[in-house]
């Protein structure tokens, strides 16, 4: 047990352990006092801290130089541990002993009240720290918290009288530099040494600091295998870790949308854990909700600055990219774009995939061909990585009428390497004839998201692809422009073993329909009766350019012995006309009409016999 016999002789002692163990200077005053020279062993007092933050003149244009501005720090959380017990005996002899859970601490480390009254500076800011050190890891120490309020001030009420350790035990994340732990006397004397104190009055600063700029998150879009672009419209939310771990939306940043730079920038943030959250992607592209860009706001006491850890680099701006992928899907005539009805018409359709893809619950080629076409049973191939993929193993297959459905299993393709699906088809008697084409229509349904909910996204390609078949419209005439019925022609293509086809005129027109572009040879070889043959066949080209790579018609010409023919937009056939002539023909046998031509022959034997007997007489001569 310790004694002072003399008030102003332990004015020194007390002021010795009302030392502040502070870097941020925390003033501690009185604000009653009791004109009594002995301790007043029944009462209690009052420890009120006000949390200031420290800002300065430059803040605030209306105050002096150098004037502080008394900002109020809510939600800041000290807590007290007493150290001694103080009392006084009737002669006015203060008496102070340890408190019985710190016995084994001053024990320990060979300390008494006369060394702690005699420290000061360093020593006691090392004995703070053993303090902190002891009291984590020692359960039964009491204590009492209290935390600020939206005027920063926490108030300790009924405190036994005694010496205090005070510490700075929770705070906002605003607060990057706490206030340093500091001791307190309950009560204490004023400055004078004539009075003691019962409500003493401790004013601690802190330091804060909210990020001003340096943070910047830039979207990026990537369709298919093209390069990746900046991405504007994608929205985000900014959530920041609690205490317990679980994630809390940043108000001010709960719908963050990518500008036209594909960017978004956030300021003002405290220290602490937070990551970004995409909650929604422009039309198309795959929202990865496997990925959170987290990242930590620190203080950096060397710069004196608010920095940002992100993926074990530190520094005081951030850019953290995200890139979303579109897939896309492709398909063209694996072969030529025009065909012969009858003829097989080959399609390649490719498929670009994600990286996301094995966290996708979707990814379907489905594919409607016109009624011009007509599958080729068991002709569909599936490669990937171009390796073949196997039916019911990797991929399921269904067709149904013209329909063709190719649903493939997310887990078993590889990020970022393509799907490619070949099938045959046949052209037939259905198919469209001219410029239109047989459309073929393929979509590809992905998920939209990572996850099993995810809702599915068509796209389709920019150019459906076609194939183009054509028509010969021949109608047959004579001069007068009668039509003639019973003209037989034969059409034939331009191959090594030409394929041939005959028709016969109907009210005088032929319709040869389904002919791919190329040469042909049309060959009349039956006139209507009383008309002769032509004279030769007639040489037909058909010419079709394409566009957009080869997968539009840009045109189609066609010339009948290079003059050209022309095109009927409303039938998608080109048209020729073919001139038939009277000629002569032999007389039914018998009658008059073979006496007729009897005659008429004998006399044109014996003019020509008479005509080469006198020629041998002008030869003997």
């Amino acid at each position: 047990m310790k004694r002072c016999n003399v008030l102003k002789k332990c004015f020194a002692v007390m002021m010795s352990l009302a030392l502040l163990l502070t870097m941020i200077p925390t003033s501690v005053f009185a604000e009653t006092t009791d004109k009594s020279p002995v301790i007043d062993g029944s009462k209690t007092g009052t420890l009120t801290i006000n949390k200031y933050d420290s800002k300065y003149q430059e803040d605030d244009p209306d105050t002096e130089d150098n004037e502080e501005i008394k900002i109020p720090i809510e939600g800041v959380t000290f807590t007290a541990y007493k150290v001694f017990n103080i009392g006084s005996d009737a002669s006015g002899n203060i008496t102070y002993s340890i408190v019985s859970e710190f016995e084994s601490f001053f024990t320990d480390n060979g300390l008494t009240v006369k060394n702690v009254t005699q420290m000061d500076g360093e020593d006691l800011e090392n004995l703070a720290g053993k303090l902190k050190t002891f009291i984590s890891s020692n359960s039964s120490v009491k204590s009492t918290s209290k935390t600020t309020n939206d005027l920063g001030q926490a108030v300790f009420s009924n405190l036994t009288l005694g010496y205090y350790f005070v510490d700075e035990t929770a705070y906002p994340d605003q607060v990057v530099t706490p206030s340093a732990p500091f001791f307190v006397s309950i009560p204490m004397t004023n400055e004078a040494g004539t009075e003691w104190v019962y409500d003493v009055v401790a004013n601690p600063k802190n330091v804060t600091s909210t990020t001003q700029s340096g943070l910047t998150l830039t979207k990026y879009g990537k369709v298919g295998n093209a390069e990746q672009v900046v991405l504007p419209g994608a929205t985000f939310k900014l959530e920041k870790q609690n205490a317990d771990g679980s994630w809390s939306v940043v108000e001010e940043a709960e719908a963050l949308v990518t500008d036209g730079k594909g960017q978004i920038s956030v300021a003002n943030l405290t220290r602490g854990k937070y990551h970004f959250v995409e909650t929604a992607a422009p039309e198309g592209y795959i929202v990865d909700k496997t990925k959170n860009y987290e990242f930590e706001v620190v203080w950096n006491e060397a710069n004196n600055q608010l920095e940002y850890v992100y993926n074990g680099s530190q520094s005081s701006s951030l850019n953290i990219k995200v890139t979303n992928e579109k897939p896309t899907v492709d398909k063209v005539v694996n072969g030529d774009l025009s065909a012969n009805i009858g003829d097989t018409v080959s399609w390649k359709v490719t498929a670009t995939v994600p990286s996301t893809i094995k966290d996708l619950k979707t990814f379907t080629i489905t594919d409607t061909l016109s009624d011009g076409l007509t599958y080729t049973a068991d002709s569909l191939v599936v490669t990937h990585n171009g390796n073949p993929l196997e039916k019911d193993t990797d991929y399921t297959l269904s067709v149904e009428g013209q329909v063709i459905k190719v649903i493939l299993v997310p887990a078993k393709l590889t990020a970022l390497k393509d799907v490619v699906v070949t099938y045959k088809t046949t052209l037939n008697e259905n198919a469209v004839v001219g410029t239109d084409g047989n459309k073929n229509d393929v979509v590809l349904d992905y998920s939209t998201s990572t996850g099993t909910d995810s809702e599915t996204k068509p796209t389709k390609p920019e150019t459906d692809p076609k194939v183009y078949t054509f028509g010969l419209n021949l109608t047959k005439k004579d001069n007068a422009g009668t039509l003639l019925d019973d003209a037989e022609f034969k059409l034939c293509n331009d191959e090594a073993t030409p394929k041939c086809t005959t028709f016969k005129t109907v009210d005088g027109v032929i319709n040869f329909t389904g002919l791919a572009a190329g040469n042909y040879v049309l060959t009349e070889v039956k006139a209507p009766n009383g008309y002769n043959l032509l004279k030769s066949p007639i040489n037909i080209t058909i010419t079709a350019t394409y566009e957009n790579n080869g997968k539009d018609l840009a045109s189609v010409t066609a010339t009948a012995d290079s003059k050209d023919l022309n095109y009927n937009n409303e039938t998608g056939y080109f048209e020729i006309t073919v001139l038939n002539n009277k000629g002569f023909q032999l007389p039914a046998t018998g009658g008059m009409g073979t006496v007729i031509f009897t005659i008429g022959g004998l006399s044109l034997m014996a003019l020509a016999s008479g005509a080469y007997v006198a020629s041998k007489r002008k030869e003997s001569k």
